[in-house]
């Protein structure tokens, strides 16, 4: 267990004291939110955004009952648009998007003088990737700002982020100002269901905030490892499954570097290839549902560049939609996923402000055929 756990410290780039091998996200956020909420009490007061994880909205609200801020941030989606000539602005768009949300939000809670949501020793949350609507945050600049300018702790819920990224790794030393990072290995990692991982960089916060795991057992006195290592009679072949995930894919990269003509090297990694065959089912899909291919990237949530390599949404044929006076609903989506999910495909349909979205998902395992069965398979869905 603790060779796992020094393999995927290595894999991150961090320190092998400062990451632990825990169950899943959800079992490092209900550590995380306990140990915060006991630890400053009535001064807690956790910051996370409208896009967050449904569970975890549940949990801060269980935690920290009115200590809860929610950053609006779908209602910022539009600035990512130039709207005067229908063309996407450029990358720092995300930035600017999550960075205003962030300060108004911040400033809205400055002007409504309200002592019991303080801004300092809050705990800000932040997403790598969004689940519902697969937008990867701008994680350097947000914690940045709330470490230095407001004096904030910062989490993030990086169920969606490791191995997702164009880095293959998540490389922690890119992340001096976040003090919590928990991520999960049976996404994109591809490992059994069953093991996640925890870093803390800070000795004092592993000592303080991270000194009672969400289960207690034996090994609660050994420190940082073993208290969340034995926690019980549990499965551990998730964990012990680790360095045989990691040395598959070390082996799926070195397949990828190519020798050319002049004899000089170049490689692909796993993740440019399969953002590649995400960007053409999404073309595929928009040309199929919205006939312009030229301006496919008008059918996404936002500009291509802001989603996760891995993961992105589409919005759905227009004759699916509901009307703008009666914008479509979460009971239409699972309308459409069963529908889908009868016919044998798996994918979300997401409602975002009451536009029909699927959000379509791309790893090594799936082909363009796939996609175009869904592109096929809606336009059969039917309306009346």
């Amino acid at each position: 267990m603790v060779y796992s756990a020094r393999r995927i410290a290595s894999f991150c780039n961090a320190s092998r004291e400062a990451i632990t091998i825990i169950p899943n996200v959800t079992y490092g956020l209900n550590t995380i939110l306990r140990g915060y909420s006991e630890l400053y009490k009535e001064k807690s007061h956790v910051i996370l955004w409208d896009t967050s994880y449904g569970s975890l909205k549940k949990m801060a609200n269980e935690y920290c009952p009115e200590k809860v801020t929610e950053i609006p941030i779908s209602d910022y989606f539009d600035r990512c648009w130039d709207d005067n000539n229908d063309n996407r602005k450029d990358s720092a768009s995300k930035t600017d998007m999550f960075e205003c949300a962030f300060l108004d939000t911040l400033q809205k809670i400055k002007k409504s003088g309200c002592d019991e949501k303080q801004t300092e020793n809050a705990l800000l949350i932040l997403d790598h990737t969004t689940s519902n609507t697969a937008i990867d945050m701008p994680l350097e600049r947000l914690s940045k700002i709330a470490k230095e300018e407001m004096n904030m702790l910062v989490m993030v819920d990086g169920a969606h982020g490791l191995f997702a990224q164009e880095d293959l790794a998540l490389n922690t030393r890119q992340l001096p100002h976040v003090d919590f990072y928990l991520t999960n290995g049976h996404k994109w990692l591809c490992c059994p269901r069953g093991v996640g991982f925890l870093y803390c960089p800070h000795a004092e916060l592993r000592n303080s905030i991270l000194r009672h795991p969400a289960v207690i057992s034996h090994g609660i006195n050994d420190g940082f490892q073993s208290r969340f290592l034995w926690d019980g009679c549990r499965d551990y072949a998730a964990a012990l499954s680790v360095p045989a995930v990691l040395d598959y894919w070390k082996e799926q990269q070195q397949q990828q570097t190519k020798i050319d003509n002049k004899g000089a090297t170049s490689a692909m990694s796993v993740q440019n290839k399969v953002n590649n065959q995400l960007k053409e089912a999404s073309q595929l899909l928009s040309q199929s549902w919205h006939g312009s291919y030229q301006d496919w990237e008008r059918s996404l949530l936002v500009p291509w560049e802001l989603h996760s390599p891995m993961m992105v949404l589409v919005r759905l044929p227009d004759n699916i939609q509901s009307s703008s006076s009666q914008p479509s609903t979460s009971n239409d989506a699972k309308k459409i996923q069963d529908f889908l999910y009868d016919n044998f495909i798996e994918v979300p349909i997401k409602c975002i402000r009451g536009v029909l979205y699927v959000r379509i998902a791309c790893h090594v395992y799936n082909e363009i055929d796939e996609y175009k069965r869904l592109a096929d398979t809606i336009l059969h869905f039917p309306t009346k």
